[in-house]
């Protein structure tokens, strides 16, 4: 949010932006990288890292063993790191003063977080999922360790994966993903009679299709003509017939307050909590969070 807001980023823009793996698909992101009064390098990790444009210069992976003392830190830059602290403060302060309404993936998201108990694990889906909780997720006080598994982009195996680590790790462990990528790994509920069984939460944000697009330029006002059966896609499915066909405990949630219960409330085995949003409702509420953002930057 903070990189949303232009005049500030012109105030306090990097020297340079050092790249390591393959970059993020959030736009304000690229468009930093993207700027020429930035000079973007990259570490040495594979060869489209390397090849992406508008990279000047390339690091070798590895340490670097400086001989004899180290030398003293250059306190020079701390004004400039104050400053991005300082916004980052401001925004979060914000957001608390006006979270995104319910019910709204960022909502979501951000009681998520509140909720959880301390130490735990949560696996964030790609695509709307972890984009909601990069904008609404104002940091969490209680320890939790967020894991995904290609940023942004790529829905394949999500289940699958939030099962795995919740058996490999310890105490309870959630997900949050919205409602195509669980239908797109949805075997991944299937637990073979001889199998553990994972203390495993999943929370789906249901939008019945690609609100993801709603945000994008195919999602603008005046394409909603085409938009629904090209990118909305809707696909109708009962979520809970879909559970209890693998003997999966299900629940709708309709209030914040059934979410906070949900989720402070220990159960073991494998569930899911369905949170029913309108995918309508995606783009306003992004807008008000980049606004709340510029207002508390102005």
């Amino acid at each position: 949010l903070v990189l949303s807001v232009p005049g500030w980023l012109d105030a306090h823009r990097p020297d340079r932006v050092v790249m390591v793996g393959r970059v993020t698909l959030s736009r304000p992101v690229a468009a930093l990288m993207r700027r020429a009064d930035v000079r973007l390098e990259a570490v040495r990790t594979h060869r489209w890292v390397e090849a992406t444009p508008g990279v000047s210069a390339v690091h070798d992976l590895g340490v670097l063993d400086l001989p004899g003392e180290p030398a003293e830190p250059d306190h020079g830059g701390d004004g400039w790191r104050a400053a991005w602290l300082e916004a980052g403060a401001a925004v979060a302060e914000a957001l608390d003063a006006e979270p995104p309404p319910w019910p709204t993936g960022p909502a979501v998201a951000r009681r998520l977080l509140a909720d959880l108990p301390e130490g735990a694990t949560v696996f964030v889906g790609s695509s709307s999922s972890v984009r909601d909780l990069d904008l609404a997720a104002a940091g969490s006080g209680n320890g939790i360790t967020v894991v995904a598994s290609r940023g942004l982009a790529g829905i394949d195996g999500c289940v699958s994966t939030a099962v795995g680590l919740a058996l490999a790790g310890k105490g309870p462990s959630y997900a949050l993903m919205g409602d195509l990528t669980f239908l797109h790994d949805s075997n991944g509920l299937l637990i073979g009679p001889h199998e553990p069984v994972p203390e495993l939460t999943l929370v789906v944000v249901n939008d019945d299709g690609g609100g993801i697009f709603t945000l994008l330029e195919p999602g603008e006002p005046e394409r909603g003509a085409d938009f629904e059966r090209i990118f909305g896609t809707p696909t109708g499915t009962d979520l809970g017939a879909l559970c209890a066909a693998h003997g999966v405990l299900h629940q709708r949630i309709s209030q914040a307050e059934e979410l906070s219960t949900a989720l402070r409330t220990r159960t073991p085995g494998l569930r899911v909590l369905e949170v029913a949003v309108a995918r309508t409702s995606h783009r306003a509420v992004h807008a008000r969070l980049r606004q709340v953002a510029a207002e508390a930057l102005a």
